[in-house]
């Protein structure tokens, strides 16, 4: 019986060392691999910042075009162009009327005097 001992002594020690330096080739793989893939998010991250910034950039330009192609002037200017359109800067009148009979005898003075020009039409008025 001791002899069996001493034998399976030797393969449980060899066992256990394989089993250890295994244990240690995949601690020393796995952590190479971390270094690797943080290495790999690192890149990408820098990309996506430059990415960003570009896009950003570029956004900014955008803005920029929309208020330049807003402006006031510039619509009338292009409207008097190619539309032959002109500012009318006369003054507004407003007419307050405080009952209906009122309106149309206004109504009906304002477009005997103006019979040559289109006669005031009121929506939901006739």
């Amino acid at each position: 019986m001791i002899k069996k001992k001493k034998k399976n002594l030797p393969i449980r020690k060899k066992i256990i060392a394989l089993a250890v330096l295994f244990g240690m080739v995949l601690i020393i793989s796995l952590r190479m691999y971390q270094g690797f893939y943080v290495d790999l998010l690192m890149k990408d991250l820098h990309q996506l910042e430059q990415e960003k910034k570009q896009l950003l950039s570029e956004t900014n330009k955008l803005k920029a075009e929309v208020y330049r192609l807003k402006n006031v002037d510039r619509i009338y200017k292009i409207a008097g162009e190619k539309f032959g359109l002109v500012v009318n800067n006369d003054p507004a009148h407003i007419i307050k009327i405080a009952e209906y009979d009122e309106f149309e005898t206004v109504k009906k003075n304002f477009a005997e005097r103006n019979k040559e020009k289109l006669k005031l039409n009121v929506a939901g008025v006739h």
